[in-house]
Formats: structure tokens, C-alpha cells, sequence
């Protein structure tokens, strides 16, 4: 991170120092992190109820931004492709949002009746109680008043693969310390892909809905936690150190093989803790 940040971490008193330990990532596998030494937390609910859940567009379905055009030509001829561009951009954003909606139905329809009652207090609950610090941990409302010590606000979104073997997590975060005058300490987007489950044909929604659902709510819980522990991991300097070359890391994304370009800041036998060229911080499974 940001040198103007470190010393800043360091200096307040009662808030991050090293220690030891590992936490669970999911089920079947294990990233390592340090215990962190909190004296007070507060993780703050978004505004919305409900977890953000939506099934992962294909790289050809991606929506983009909507394209320029030159008008050349007399006036009332460019007005006419004015005209002419606007209903065609309005049609292809239509038939985008009918092509996401239709990829929901499609991906996430065996597991809407888990979903949706799967609110954000109980995803972010869950994750509180599971992070590693050893001070006290408070969830707060969106509109309520955060008390003393560290606050963390952040909005996760949760995507499944198309194939539905794998979750991935988008997590915006910011950290505001102790001291409330002063500007966030970290804002970042923070990036975790799951270990791709089996592939098991026809049945593959049973997978996920063992026990009505624990698991995927269970490894939701565990990618929340773990975007939240990367952060904090990130503010107190844990990645510091001389410059790291970018280079293509290679990563199983549900049944898929993904590239990244990026810096690797940490790596065990299951995971991988890279930097993005968009300067995210993302956690993905070794490649095999």
C-alpha cells in the first residue's frame, strides 16, 4: 500500500500489530493470515436488505460502454443519425439487460428459494464473528452511528459461474481509523474467487443446496470474511515490501481457466494474493 498510509497504521495506538494464525477460507481449502490485534471494530450494514446475488456474464456478454459515432453531413441528415444511433443504442442495452436477466433465471433459479431470504445482516454477522481479531466487533446499521475504534463500511456483490461451480465476490471496501477527522485509510475494491466445486452434471444445484442451502450460504460467509481480512491485511502493511514485477497468473474461475495480469503478494498451496493492473486486491485458487 501507499507509504503516506503504513506509518499512519503504525502509529495508532491499540490498532494493528502482527501475530499469528490461520482462518478458513471454505470448506476445502485454507489461506493464511495473521490474527488481527483490534482493540474495537465496527462493520457497517449496506443500505440494501438483501444480498446481492447475480449469475457471472460470459467475457462475450459483458456489457461495455455505450459506443461514439461521427455525424458528418448536412444538419437535418446527421439529426436523422442521431436519431438512428440512439434507438440502436437503446435496443442493445435492452436486449444486454434481457440477456442478463435471462442468464439469473437460468443460473440462479434452483437457488432462489435460499436466497431469497439470505439477508446482509446475517452474511455480515457471520463474517464478524469469524474474523480473526481480539478485540470487540460491532455490526452497525446503515444510518446508525459507528462507536469507537475501526470501521469498516463495504458493499459485497456475489456472482455464480455460469457452469455453477464456483462464487466470486466483488467487495467495495473502506476502512475509516479510530481517528474520525481524518480521510478514509483504505478504499479498494477486494476480488475473491472460490475453489471450483466438482462438476456433477444434471444435479449440480445440489451441490450447493446441501442442508437448504448452508453451503452456499456458508462459502458466501467465508468469501466476505476473507475480502475483509485481505483489507485490514492491506492496511497494516502485511504486502509491503520492494516492487514486484507484473506478470500473467493463471487461475481456475469455476470450470474455466482465467488470466491476470498482476503483482503476487502472497502464495500458499491453495491460494493465490495477487494486485491487479486496476490496483484491486484479489484472492484466487492455485492453479492446479
Amino acid at each position: 500500500m501507499k507509504a503516506r498510509v503504513l506509518p499512519f497504521a503504525i502509529c495508532a495506538t491499540g490498532s494493528l500489530v502482527l501475530a499469528g494464525g490461520t482462518i478458513p477460507v471454505a470448506a476445502d481449502e485454507t489461506s493464511s493470515a495473521a490474527d488481527l490485534d483490534i482493540a474495537a471494530l465496527s462493520l457497517r450494514l449496506p443500505n440494501e436488505e438483501k444480498v446481492s446475488f447475480a449469475a457471472l456474464p460470459n467475457d462475450a456478454t459483458v456489457a461495455g460502454d455505450p459506443g461514439s459515432m461521427l455525424y458528418a453531413g448536412p444538419l437535418p441528415v446527421a439529426l436523422i443519425e442521431v436519431a438512428a444511433h440512439g434507438a440502436f443504442e437503446s435496443h442493445k442495452q435492452a436486449n444486454e439487460k434481457k440477456t442478463k436477466n435471462s442468464l439469473n433465471d437460468i443460473v440462479l433459479a434452483p437457488y432462489q428459494g435460499s436466497l431469497s431470504h439470505f439477508t446482509n445482516a446475517e452474511l455480515m454477522r457471520r463474517a464478524l464473528d469469524g474474523l480473526p481479531t481480539h478485540g470487540t466487533k460491532v455490526l452497525v446499521q446503515y444510518s446508525e452511528k459507528a462507536g469507537v475504534g475501526w470501521l469498516i463500511e463495504c458493499s459485497p456483490r456475489f456472482f455464480m459461474t455460469p457452469d455453477a461451480r464456483a462464487l466470486v465476490l466483488q467487495n467495495d471496501i473502506v476502512i475509516h481509523s479510530p481517528d474520525a477527522a481524518s480521510p478514509a485509510t483504505f478504499k479498494n475494491v477486494v476480488e475473491v474467487v472460490g475453489p471450483p466445486r466438482d462438476s456433477v452434471g444434471k444435479d449440480s444445484e445440489n451441490t450447493w443446496m446441501v442442508q437448504d442451502g448452508a453451503v452456499l450460504t456458508g462459502a458466501s460467509v467465508d468469501l466476505l470474511r476473507e475480502s475483509l481480512s485481505l483489507a485490514l491485511s492491506e492496511l497494516r502493511g502485511d504486502f509491503a515490501g520492494p516492487a514486484r514485477a507484473f506478470h500473467t497468473v493463471r487461475y481456475p474461475r469455476g470450470g474455466e481457466e482465467k488470466m491476470e495480469r498482476a503483482q503476487t503478494l502472497r502464495q500458499t498451496p491453495q491460494r493465490v494474493v495477487l494486485k491487479t493492473l486496476r490496483g484491486w486486491i484479489m484472492s484466487v485458487p492455485a492453479a492446479a
